[in-house]
């Protein structure tokens, strides 16, 4: 691609890179702030040429992959076969993409929080069980998603039908996510995660919780009791619940008898997505070579790493 040499235009090969879903975010920032600069000083300033041509070598396989799969996604709108979308150009980038939401929902109650504390008053969480849900239907699209992928490689390359069958099984049946994520490395490279170690202790936990909520049962426990399976993560739990004074609503008094006030706080969301992350990471660690650099490109070009859980300001999300 070719830099424009005229700092009062940008050229469109550039402005249509905006139009690509899942641009990694570093570089949409930068061809946002070069628009801005455009339009209030009538050209782009040096230091924002030199941050675009270093995003766009640091991401030009990355770019050449979404360049592709956004032809292809405009040559032809379709739905795929398996009864599923092909989602913003790829079938790949669904799980990433909930990813990313995960990430959103992590900085939005972050802010809210930092306003919170400057006030001195307390910030409501309770969007972050969003979190749980979307971090975990990550982990369940994205073993579904290679498990296409891989399928349909072995059949364009005529592969052996024993891969096949065991990759159509575990995918066509109603397999539990736990199963799936232990029965594919150990069919493609035979490779295990450890389950007595993080981050199988962490999934296990994450999609137990996402289970709770999605079929919540209302549990009333003694106080400071939680469900046995959150004892795992007992160390980011808040230790009480975030209402002071009197319950005086039907959903404070729920709460206030309830453990889901106790999970709704950054420290145990910020856990979650890097759970998400651990996990995927972890896979491609057995993965084969080329599964493992085209699976990075997307994570690391959709900004997708673990956020640090010591940091200075405590509870920023960038």
């Amino acid at each position: 691609m070719n830099l424009w040499t005229d700092e009062r235009m940008i050229p469109d090969e550039l402005i249509q890179l905006l139009n690509i879903p899942n641009l990694p975010d570093e570089l949409r920032d930068e061809l946002t702030r070069a628009s801005n600069e455009l339009v209030e000083s009538g050209a782009v300033t040096y230091p924002t040429k030199a941050r675009i041509e270093h995003y766009l070598y640091k991401y030009r396989e990355y770019l050449a992959v979404l360049s592709e799969d956004n032809r292809q996604i405009a040559s032809e709108k379709t739905v795929d076969g398996r009864g599923g979308i092909s989602f913003e150009g790829t079938a790949k980038i669904l799980s990433i993409h909930l990813l990313k939401l995960t990430k959103q929902v992590l900085a939005r109650a972050s802010r809210r929080q930092k306003v919170a504390l400057q006030r001195n008053t307390t910030a409501e969480l309770d969007d972050l069980l969003e979190v749980y849900v979307l971090a975990a239907a990550s982990l369940e699209a994205f073993i579904n998603e290679f498990c296409w992928d891989r399928i349909d490689d072995i059949k364009s390359a005529g592969g052996e039908a024993y891969w096949l069958r065991g990759l159509e099984e575990i995918i066509g049946q109603k397999v539990e996510v736990r199963l799936k994520w232990k029965l594919v490395p150990q069919l493609l490279w035979q490779k295990a995660f450890d389950e007595s170690k993080p981050p199988w202790q962490d999934f296990n936990v994450l999609i137990n919780l996402r289970n709770s909520l999605l079929h919540y049962k209302m549990e009333y426990l003694p106080l400071g009791k939680v469900p046995k399976y959150l004892g795992h993560i007992q160390h980011l739990l808040s230790s009480k619940t975030q209402h002071t004074g009197r319950p005086r609503t039907l959903v404070e008094i729920e709460r206030s008898q309830t453990w889901i006030d106790r999970i709704c706080n950054l420290d145990v969301a910020r856990w979650a997505f890097n759970t998400g992350v651990a996990m995927i990471r972890q896979f491609l660690e057995f993965a084969d070579r080329e599964s493992k650099e085209h699976y990075t490109w997307l994570l690391q070009g959709s900004g997708i790493r673990r956020i640090p859980d010591n940091r200075r300001r405590r509870g920023r999300v960038d």
